[in-house]
């Protein structure tokens, strides 16, 4: 069984959170304390029926994967279509795309890429490199359902 929490955030925002052991953290905000209970108990549901998030997806699929499906499904709905097919372009090529996503840490990203791509670029080109990065992990986790963490973050 799960455990919801609700916290009163502002006067008007709830915020529920409904954990699991050996499920990733489920966070949502609503206006009202009754439709958080409502969300909370249906991810708890879920959760019971083990339709919620499998690690083992996140164990068997590579950065350059997701960056590829990203690409494809989120970045032809963006206004900056041309600019972030070459920054996902960029990052397929880079070596950190052939690593599978459950293994990647944020000293990976954070350090490592971030001190090699300063070497290059600007600063302001990194910055915008990790946030699409970042975006492309919030997307994997919150909508395909892969069990990621978002290093970049």
């Amino acid at each position: 069984m799960a455990v919801a929490t609700f916290r009163k955030r502002g006067a008007f925002q709830w915020q529920a959170q409904v954990r699991k052991k050996g499920q990733p953290l489920r966070t949502k905000a609503f206006e009202t304390r009754t439709l958080a209970e409502r969300w909370a108990r249906a991810i708890d549901v879920e959760m019971d029926k083990g339709a919620s998030i499998s690690r083992a997806e996140a164990e068997s699929t590579t950065l350059k994967e997701l960056l590829e499906r990203y690409l494809a499904e989120v970045t032809p709905l963006k206004k900056g279509v041309v600019p972030e097919t070459n920054c996902l372009r960029t990052h397929m090529r880079h070596p950190l795309a052939q690593r599978i996503v459950a293994g990647i840490r944020g000293i990976d990203i954070m350090a490592r890429y971030r001190d090699k791509r300063l070497q290059q670029v600007s600063s302001a080109t990194v910055k915008r490199d990790l946030m699409i990065l970042g975006h492309v992990f919030e997307v994997a986790r919150k909508e395909w359902g892969v069990h990621v963490h978002n290093p970049p973050t």
